[in-house]
């Protein structure tokens, strides 16, 4: 089964649906990490990473989407707690986790729409969180039908957008 995750952001709350499974997770975007180390480690990511943070003595707590000017502040924050939210919505027992199609929808900081640099950095993002193909919408909301066939509306703006002559859904 190809598998098809939609992830909405907001700076202080993410949404990652498996649309393919029909497997949910919310919760904030937030990592609990201990500095005190030799290389950073996470102790726990969403909500309960206040807790885990609170009771560990150099931890404390990061949230790679949060910044007054734009929705991404710390890229490899950003990057961790993606992956951390979408293992929860893999399939169970997956040797390797490997999500083949992304879509990646910003919901706040969008005044003027996104920047090439903006969407660059969402499909980055995508990219090194596994997948195979990442796109990020920047538009109203996508219903589940839409997201299994990749038709995105019209209304909206893809990115990569799609080039006459360049199929970018693999087919020829």
């Amino acid at each position: 089964m190809k598998d098809i995750v939609y992830v909405r952001i907001r700076s202080h709350w993410m949404s990652v649906k498996n649309v393919s499974r029909n497997v949910f997770f919310e919760d904030v975007p937030q990592l609990a990490v201990d500095l005190t180390r030799k290389r950073n480690k996470v102790l726990g990511f969403g909500g309960h990473s206040n807790l885990i943070a609170s009771m560990s003595a150099g931890g404390v707590i990061l949230n790679g989407f949060d910044h007054p000017r734009s929705i991404i502040s710390d890229f490899e924050v950003a990057e961790k707690t993606l992956q951390l939210f979408l293992e929860r919505v893999n399939a169970p027992k997956k040797k390797f986790f490997f999500v083949p199609t992304l879509i990646i929808h910003p919901l706040e900081k969008l005044e003027g729409g996104l920047t090439q640099l903006e969407a660059r950095a969402f499909e980055d993002l995508g990219y090194r969180a596994k997948a195979n193909k990442v796109f990020v919408w920047n538009g109203r909301e996508l219903k589940d039908e839409e997201l299994l066939s990749l038709k995105f509306p019209p209304e909206g703006r893809r990115h990569p957008p799609e080039r006459r002559g360049l199929p970018l859904d693999g087919s020829t």
